[in-house]
């Protein structure tokens, strides 16, 4: 019985849909509630899908972003991340994790940490990309006041054991006059001598 067997298939085809197209949506839905940026570029770069995170940070609405060239809107002058890009769609090989700055709407810059996957049909022809990016702006600006610290400590302490050393010299300077004038010295000198002297 032909048509039965059509009956199956298509009965069979229809379950296999549902559950792809439920995957997909429990996909999107993650994308959306992940505290990282999602967005999807198509071979041009043109955006084919950007996150709630991504429309927070960046202050652009999703019918205004989809479709968009992605460098122009976010890495406006920057040639050298475009051109890796395009690399990369004719090459089929973009670099998995990369760290670079965009330009929100408001023009305040934020430093993204990308994690970075190519797109391709079931041909293995190159779609575009799908990426992963964490705003890493103000770690690194705490990363940064951390080493201004560290930096400045290490200057106080140069000079707090500069200080010390000199202040042994001095000491022995002194010792040597008072025993030039037949008196006994008054400092005893070298890393011991902490305690308290006149």
């Amino acid at each position: 019985d032909g048509n039965r067997e059509i009956r199956q298939v298509a009965v069979q085809l229809n379950a296999m849909l549902d559950t792809l197209d439920a995957s997909e949506r429990r996909f999107r839905e993650t994308l959306e509630n992940v505290h990282l940026i999602a967005v999807a570029l198509d071979a041009q770069g043109k955006v084919s899908y950007g996150n709630d995170f991504l429309l927070g940070l960046s202050g652009w609405r999703r019918e205004e972003l989809l479709g968009r060239d992605w460098f122009e809107t976010f890495v406006p002058g920057e040639t050298a991340v475009k051109a890796m890009f395009a690399e990369a769609m004719r090459g089929g090989v973009l670099p998995p994790h990369y760290d670079n700055e965009i330009v929100t709407r408001q023009g305040e810059r934020r430093l993204i940490h990308w994690n970075n996957t190519m797109l391709r049909d079931s041909a293995q022809r190159i779609l575009g990309a799908v990426s992963l990016g964490e705003d890493i702006t103000e770690r690194k600006k705490s990363e940064q006041e951390n080493r201004r610290q560290l930096d400045e400590l290490l200057r106080w302490q140069e000079l707090m054991v500069g200080r010390e050393e000199r202040m042994q010299q001095l000491k022995a300077e002194v010792n040597a006059l008072l025993e030039l004038q037949g008196q006994p010295g008054r400092y005893s000198v070298g890393p011991q001598s902490t305690k308290d002297e006149r």
